[in-house]
């Protein structure tokens, strides 16, 4: 039998299925563990068992595994009709419902065909109300039995059926309709439950009310913190003393509605914390608190009819010759403190019981009282960080500034001013509806979104004609602005005329900063989502309630600037609309720099690649926005961001490819990646298979058909070759398609080409396809085996593939070929003997010194690689040479074909 014939042979058998128990063995050698949890491994099995054949047996050491079910309370079990039957065949749904909630993993529906698991799903409804109950399995049949050319099977490993099978679709929907139907059985059983529990509830809170003593505070339906002390109690509650969900309540909020809203037990709570509230500040109460009035009860009340505990009952009871109860509305809260054995708990007392019973003011302490509350406002009003915002020549507030004081620049001031006269505020009924005017107007601007807030300050004009055609051209009406030409055609005017309607309302407001808090807050918005794109700033607006729709961010520089507000951003257009920071320069026109001269020199590039080339790190998003403006602008990959710009006229990648069709009209995908990777100045890099061969199929005259790229007709040798390419091109014609290198040097050189200009184009030429040693030939030529074997020069050589070593200037070179698993995670392993070297991190950068990342060595193994990665395409196959200068703490990535880690040993014959 010769060398090169088959051993004959035959197969006995093939994918033949087994009930043996150990029809599979699988050995995992090399565990290092203190110690093993055998038991938590079985618990994990058992979890799991129910997703594999149902003879399946596991045992972990002499322990048999067995499925644990969780506890079901009810099944539910459905069939297909119509054409989801026609579809599905003759097959059953049982869905479970578990009495407890079910961990992650084990919520869903377990899809088998002929007891095989392939998925468990929920089809849609994950997440939602009651389908953490849920479970169930499905055997369909058909699954095994499909032929369609979309295969039902996602062959990624994703353990999920492929989503765009008519089969898988069709379980899909059986399955998302059927557990539906079962969440919403459940949702009725779960709201018909919590019905009759709010039911026992209230009728317990109603039991727990009657139990409360009456005689004492806090009484049930009693305010719990009086009216008569509100700025005491104007402090917020803690939330661990509300119920959940309960937010944003203060003790002065805690009338008699609070024991139907908060429950019994919580308004215990509460008394507690306003009698501790009450005492911190009893010895320490302002002047003006201690001037209130005393609330005076209804005529003919008597104080048993009060129902007030018996130390306040005493105390007033033993002062009564100097302080009746029908005398209490002409006492002051400082006549109530000058009692004995009068405290906190029973001013709490007396004050709520007369609240409850309807007390008010008496008329000789109303004028005291109403300085006091104006006085009060003001204070909070003050308090406020509004306050000095709102200035007397405010178009919408400044009238009621100068009218509480003509005097004062600003609210702040004017508040101050009534803080100080105490008592002795004139014109008391006027200034507290002056505050309560602008409390109220202050809150309605708070409320306001932005479209209405510039709408009123548009006032000026009156006529709502005006208003309207003012806010088009400004763009306050949301829509971005319009021209003075366009609005007068529309409203029959000039554009003269038009330019004045508007000037009207720039005219009010320059040189002043309106109270515009709505506007503040919307350049605050964007200011912290910059840079961004302005179609999904607007629609985060509206979803923020900021506005009341869509509104055209283009006209907020024009709004800010009139309004005397400096913006941090600004709003540019490059071929849509873009928010850019206002200090960082023009970020859009430095990624459209980036991407051209990064296409410029490799053909293609990543949208990440140009990302971590533009100084300020704009994201993802907005540098895919910025890019896609531009009209020769094509993806050539959209999950992974590969593109390219059509129009850029030096395209390096676009003319390697037209040199190697020159050559060859027909070639492999894979061929024509690593020819595009031999020219010195990609320095490797070639894109990744699919990337390319879109790249083609983007490109005029070129087709592509399965993974061959097809070129008719063929670019001109003479158009696209250089002269040296084309001596080598004649030679290998006329001799070839391949030739020993020695063979093809002489030819070569007998044509007229210097030695050296040789030996760089046999090296980098993408028309030159290395076949084996010192055999090369034209890229893409049907070449034999045979014919490669017999031209391979007889040379005695000793090691060629070198692993890793030191270079001369003392550096250590690592040389590996790239892995499926490099490629997904970044990581390779160290030679032992060079890890006390290499441990630590090193800056990581290519052939050009760019920073590519940070490489970490740690033990055997090395991590950091991936986003070098991403930015240049690598494959499993490449080959990667790494050099470590200790020095520095850098590492240099270069990505070659194989000719890179082979090195001849000393006085080796060269190829």
């Amino acid at each position: 039998m010769a060398s090169n014939d088959p051993v004959p042979g035959r197969t006995l058998e093939k994918e033949v299925s087994t009930v043996e128990l150990n029809g599979t063995v699988v050995e995992i050698e090399g565990i290092h563990l203190r110690s093993l949890d055998q038991a938590g491994m079985i618990r994990y099995i058992e979890r799991h068992l129910a997703k594999w054949p149902k003879n399946t047996r596991v045992y972990v050491n002499n322990h048999e595994c067995e499925y644990l079910e969780p506890p079901v309370d009810r099944q539910a079990r459905f069939r297909p009709n119509g054409e989801l039957a026609s579809l599905l065949g003759d097959v059953e749904l049982v869905i479970k419902v578990s009495k407890i909630p079910l961990d992650t993993d084990l919520r869903g529906i377990s899809i088998f065909s002929h007891g095989v698991w392939h998925e468990t799903t929920l089809a849609g409804n994950q997440g939602r109300e009651m389908t953490q109950y849920i479970f169930g399995e499905v055997d369909v049949p058909r699954l095994d039995e499909d032929t369609s050319p979309i295969p039902p099977f996602d062959l990624s490993r994703s353990m999920r059926l492929n989503a765009n099978n008519r089969l898988a679709q069709a379980i899909y929907a059986f399955i998302g309709q059927s557990v539906e139907t079962v969440r919403r059985e459940l949702q009725e059983v779960e709201r018909r439950r919590k019905e009759s529990e709010e039911a026992r509830r209230l009728g317990q809170q109603a039991t727990e009310i009657a139990r409360v003593p009456t005689s004492q505070y806090p009484r049930p339906g009693h305010p719990i913190a009086p009216r008569t002390l509100e700025p005491i109690f104007d402090v917020p509650v803690p939330r661990e003393l509300l119920p959940r969900g309960v937010r944003g309540v203060r003790l002065c909020d805690l009338d008699s509605s609070a024991w139907q809203r908060l429950g019994p037990a919580t308004c215990q709570r509460l008394a507690d914390l306003v009698i501790q509230t009450l005492k911190r500040r009893y010895n320490s109460f302002p002047g003006d608190l201690l001037n209130i009035p005393v609330p005076s009860p209804p005529a003919g009340l008597t104080l048993e009819d009060l129902h007030l505990e018996l130390r306040t009952y005493n105390c007033l009871s033993k002062a009564g010759a100097r302080l009746a109860l029908s005398g209490l509305g002409t006492r002051r809260i400082r006549d109530l403190r000058g009692i004995k054995g009068f405290g906190v708990k029973c001013l709490l007392d007396l004050l709520t019981a007369l609240e409850a019973v309807g007390g008010v003011e008496s008329r000789e302490g109303s004028d005291a009282a109403e300085a006091a509350s104006v006085t009060i406002a003001a204070r909070r009003m003050r308090s406020r960080w509004y306050a000095d915002a709102v200035r007397r020549d405010d178009p919408r507030l400044g009238a009621l500034v100068r009218a509480v004081n003509p005097s004062s620049e600003t609210l702040g001031a004017a508040l101050d001013h009534i803080i100080s006269m105490g008592a002795g505020i004139p014109d008391l009924p006027r200034i507290a509806r002056l505050l309560a005017t602008l409390r109220s107007r202050i809150h309605t601007c708070f409320r306001q979104r932005l479209e209405q807030e510039l709408w009123e300050f548009t006032r000026p004009l009156r006529n709502e004609r005006n208003r309207t055609m003012a806010a088009k051209y400004l763009g306050w009406d949301g829509d971005g602005g319009r021209t003075l030409q366009a609005i007068g055609e529309d409203y029959g005017l000039t554009r003269e005329r038009v330019r004045q309607v508007a000037t009207r309302v720039t005219s009010a407001l320059s040189g002043r900063r309106p109270f515009a808090p709505a506007l503040d807050r919307v350049l605050e918005f964007v200011a912290d989502r910059t840079p961004g794109v302005a179609t999904d700033l607007e629609a985060a607006l509206v979803a923020e309630g900021l506005t009341a729709r869509l509104f055209c961010l283009s006209a907020l520089p024009y709004a800010a600037s009139v309004m005397g507000r400096e913006m941090s951003f600004d709003v540019s257009h490059h071929g849509q609309w873009l928010v850019v920071n206002a200090q960082g320069g023009d970020l859009a026109s430095e990624i459209l720099r980036s991407a051209r001269r990064v296409v410029e020199h490799w053909g293609v590039a990543t949208v990440d690649d140009i990302v971590e080339r533009v100084e300020g790190r704009p994201s993802t998003e907005f540098a895919t926005a910025v890019l896609s403006s531009r009209p020769d602008f094509a993806w050539l990959d959209k999950g992974s961001g590969w593109f390219w710009l059509r129009s850029v006229p030096r395209n390096r990648l676009r003319n390697q490819i037209e040199k190697i069709m020159a050559v060859a009209s027909e070639i492999e995908v894979g061929e024509l990646r690593v020819g595009v990777g031999r020219h010195h100045r990609t320095k490797g890099f070639a894109p990744p298979r699919r990337v390319l061969l879109e790249f083609c199929r983007q490109m005029p005259a070129y087709r592509v058909d399965g993974e061959t790229v097809l070129c008719d007709p063929p670019p001109p040798v003479e158009e696209v070759l250089s002269e040296t390419e084309q001596i080598i091109y004649r030679v290998l014609q006329k001799e070839g398609p391949v030739m020993q290198r020695a063979k093809l040097e002489e030819r070569c050189l007998a044509a007229g080409m210097p030695g050296s200009t040789f030996n760089v184009y046999v090296d980098y030429s993408p028309i030159l396809s290395r076949y084996a040693r010192g055999v090369y030939g034209l890229r893409g030529a049907a070449v034999s085996p045979e014919v490669v074997e017999s031209l391979i020069p007889t040379v005695k050589r000793r090691r060629v593939i070198r692993d890793y070593g030191w270079s001369d200037d003392r550096r250590i070179w690592l040389a590996l070929r790239v892995s499926e698993a490099t490629v997904k995670s970044g990581v390779f392993g160290v030679p032992a003997a060079m890890k006390q070297f290499l441990e630590g991190e090193f800056r990581l950068v290519n052939a050009d010194d760019d920073p590519v990342g940070t490489l970490v060595v740690r033990e055997n193994g090395a991590w950091g690689l991936s986003p070098f990665f991403r930015r240049r395409g690598i494959e499993a196959g490449d080959c990667l040479v790494l050099t470590f200068d200790l020095t520095t703490r850098s590492a240099t990535v270069q990505v070659g074909d194989s000719a890179m880690v082979e090195e001849p040993e000393e006085g080796e014959l060269e190829d």
